[in-house]
């Protein structure tokens, strides 16, 4: 029996790994057509503007969320009561959260010196009403495992708040207006589609059935706090000390490398979360789901990420434009902190699902404070400097919160550099040849140069992998490989057949 109901939440697992990666493709693609058109139309002052609004917003949720949809997630059993609470704390929060923002919003733009924030932030805060009404549908949709409906939701809600409303608003000459409405389009649409999949109807009594304040959850908003000051903290040191058109550089670069890595880390995260509190007694199983993720994750993040580094001339110029070129500089060690940010962040959910989210906020708690005082320091120099010491911060982050969860779990440093060797290894070889061809084509037109280097650094990918795949690919991705494919496509089977 126990056996049998492992299998099925393999099989769910697996299921939802496959649905969240089928959206977030879509996503990708989606992000990066809307985020090209918008930033060519608009330009790095006005992005800069809303980078600062958008890091009120980040905040601002995590205290309207102050956890409980993790809770909803980790709890073993959860009564109806529980679910009906838990709408009416968020919003109750949502209410608190958006009295202080506007107080706040006149000392925000003079810190900022950026008099037009005042303003935008007065009409972004119903954002946190619309957050507060999806927490609840959404976690428990990710309680569910049902990924099907969340990516649905995902997807449907940033093509129409983003490439209907944004983009078509900047064209006809919005502005930052542009991006409000943008966001605001989708939270809508978010939470219309995940209470009309999930209905929960608010219950403003009893706050503790609804796991307000919640030890775990406290854990959690700690924890998430923490991990967005250390995401967050170099954009504002960037917009305080080096104005709005700087941060509209930095955080443009930085959401071009960013944003697919959330999409990578955070759709494997919504599924390690659940599949590990299911299974949080069964050791043997949650070292192979984290190993499993950490390489699927480096043979994707790795290899694509580096490569931008090496090229972040060619990129910047051909995905941006002339007017961003001050990009390309900083886009080199963002693009490679991104590696390992996303395998740090694998190890979030495993430590949740096991309810040891205290451990995961220590790790980040030092980290907070290692990245203050580089950052103070780094802010006096330049902002190229701000981007490598985002690269050396994260690098240390990866390292703390991979020995913590090692302890935790108890595996060898010497399994996690197995998991990952043959993706760094396979980096390494693509990025020197995207760069060495790269350079000798330097004297063609921007696109042109672009699309060449894009051939060239997939072709060589492709055929090392499919030359020599026991060397690059990991066991773990083998083993997923045969799992998933065996016995389905005679082309593939010849491919497993050399696994």
């Amino acid at each position: 029996m126990v056996d049998a109901a492992s299998g099925q939440l393999a099989q769910r697992s697996l299921t939802a790994v496959k649905w969240s990666y089928f959206g977030v493709l879509v996503r990708v693609i989606a992000q990066l057509i809307a985020q090209i058109a918008l930033a060519r139309m608009l330009g790095p002052e006005t992005f800069g503007v809303f980078a600062a609004v958008l890091l009120v917003l980040g905040i601002g949720s995590l205290f309207v969320e102050s956890g409980v949809g993790a809770v909803l997630i980790q709890s073993k059993s959860l009564p109806e009561g529980h679910r009906s609470a838990a709408c009416g704390a968020v919003l109750i929060n949502a209410l608190v959260v958006s009295a202080t923002v506007i107080l706040l919003r006149d000392p925000l733009a003079i810190f900022f010196s950026e008099q037009a924030l005042s303003e935008v932030i007065g009409w972004v805060w119903p954002a946190f009403f619309l957050h507060a009404l999806s927490i609840a549908p959404m976690a428990l949709l990710r309680r569910d495992l049902d990924f099907k409906s969340i990516q649905i939701i995902q997807v449907l809600s940033y093509l129409i708040g983003f490439l209907c409303v944004g983009v078509l608003a900047a064209w006809i000459g919005a502005g930052v207006w542009s991006l409000v409405a943008a966001w605001l389009t989708q939270a809508t649409v978010t939470a219309v589609l995940a209470n009309y999949r999930r209905p929960c109807f608010p219950r403003f009594f009893k706050l503790k059935e609804g796991l307000w304040m919640h030890p775990f959850g406290v854990r959690v908003l700690l924890t998430n706090l923490v991990n967005w000051f250390i995401e967050n903290v170099d954009n504002v040191i960037v917009g305080r000390f080096f104005g709005s058109a700087s941060l509209g550089l930095y955080s443009v670069s930085y959401n071009f490398v960013r944003n697919p890595t959330n999409h990578l880390v955070t759709s494997l995260q919504a599924v390690l979360f659940p599949a590990s509190a299911r299974s949080q007694d069964d050791n043997t199983r949650l070292v192979r789901a984290y190993l499993t993720a950490v390489s699927g994750v480096a043979l994707v993040a790795f290899p694509i990420f580096v490569t931008v580094a090496a090229l972040s001339e060619s990129v910047t110029l051909a995905v941006f434009g002339d007017k961003w070129s001050g990009a390309a500089s900083v886009l080199i060690p963002l693009s490679l902190a991104m590696p390992l940010h996303a395998l740090m962040a694998v190890a979030g959910p495993v430590l949740w699902g096991k309810g040891a989210a205290g451990l995961e906020l220590k790790v980040q708690a030092l980290t907070a404070v290692l990245f203050a005082f580089s950052l103070a320091w780094a802010s006096g120099i330049s902002l190229l400097m701000v981007g490598w010491v985002v690269f050396f911060v994260y690098a240390l982050r990866f390292v703390f919160m991979s020995w913590v969860l090692a302890r935790s779990i108890t595996i060898g440093f010497s399994d996690l550099f197995k998991a990952i060797f043959g993706a760094v290894f396979l980096s390494v070889m693509v990025s020197i040849l995207g760069f060495v061809f790269d350079q000798s084509i330097a004297d063609r037109q921007v696109l042109q140069r672009f699309f060449l280097d894009i051939f060239i650094c997939a072709v060589s990918a492709v055929a090392l992998l499919l030359l020599f795949p026991r060397f690059f690919i990991s066991e773990f991705i083998r083993d997923l490989i045969r799992m998933s494919f065996n016995g389905k496509a005679s082309g593939v089977n010849r491919f497993i057949g050399r696994l």
